[in-house]
């Protein structure tokens, strides 16, 4: 497990006032201390259901300007490049499909076999409609302006943990690791390479998770949970976990 943090892109929060308390000034800043997760998590909500309505406003003001073009209504420029062009629902494909998702329905075919019919018949309307607009996007300039929530970032205590690479490096990685867990092991090659590949733009800080799923029981931890590790070297470190998993294959 990984968070990765920017020391280059940092939020200037303006010193805006939300609240007053018997004189004492709330500021935007305070509330996105005490509830920056939360916002952020609805902020990007928000952002994705804007998106949303803007492609559905879009699609509207395209299927509006077309009809115009040909002097039809909207709802006949449809009818002649969606609804006209659906074939009808086959027997074979109500069986298909029926087959696939028996265990879901919870019904027998004769009775599902007019509401799959249905279901596979607006299905294919909204893949028609889908390419149609496409088709209409694709002869037309358009561009969108919205602008993504900024990115939430939690601020990670790092003070005197262990650390590789340049202290004021562009981008910082804090790696959470339990070295008996071996999704941790197969994840550091990853993190080699990226050291390698970014030499001297990236710094690697080491903090403890444990993982009491891969706690053995015929092991002692490599050491306290809350010790501090800012003397313990890297290298020992790993040979002390490859030496706790032999001992675990060992013991098994």
């Amino acid at each position: 497990m990984a968070v990765i943090a920017s020391t280059s892109a940092c939020n200037k929060e303006a010193r805006v006032i939300v609240a007053d308390v018997d004189g004492q000034s709330v500021y935007a800043s305070d509330l996105e201390k005490s509830a920056a997760k939360a916002l952020s998590e609805e902020r990007e909500r928000f952002y994705h259901l804007q998106k949303q309505k803007l492609e559905e406003y879009v699609n509207a003001v395209l299927l509006t300007r077309e009809a115009k073009k040909r002097g039809v209504s909207a709802e006949t420029l449809l009818d002649r490049e969606v609804h006209s062009k659906i074939m009808p629902i086959t027997d074979d494909e109500i069986e298909v499909f029926y087959s696939s998702n028996k265990s879901r329905l919870g019904m027998d075919l004769r009775e599902a076999r007019e509401q799959i019919r249905e279901f596979l018949r607006v299905k294919k309307i909204e893949i028609q409609r889908t390419l149609y607009l496409k088709s209409l996007r694709s002869n037309s300039r358009i561009e969108t302006y919205l602008k993504l929530p900024p990115l939430f970032r939690a601020e990670v205590p790092i003070t005197g943990a262990p650390a590789k690479g340049p202290e004021y490096a562009p981008v910082t990685i804090v790696k959470f690791e339990d070295f008996q867990c071996p999704y941790c092991k197969q994840f550091q090659p990853t993190v080699t390479e990226l050291l390698s590949r970014y030499n001297g733009k990236i710094r690697l800080v080491q903090k403890t998770f444990r993982c009491i799923a891969f706690t053995h029981r015929h092991t002692r931890p490599l050491r306290r949970p809350d010790a501090p590790m800012s003397r313990i070297d890297f290298g020992t470190i790993m040979i002390n976990s490859m030496r706790t998993r032999l001992n675990l294959a060992l013991a098994t």
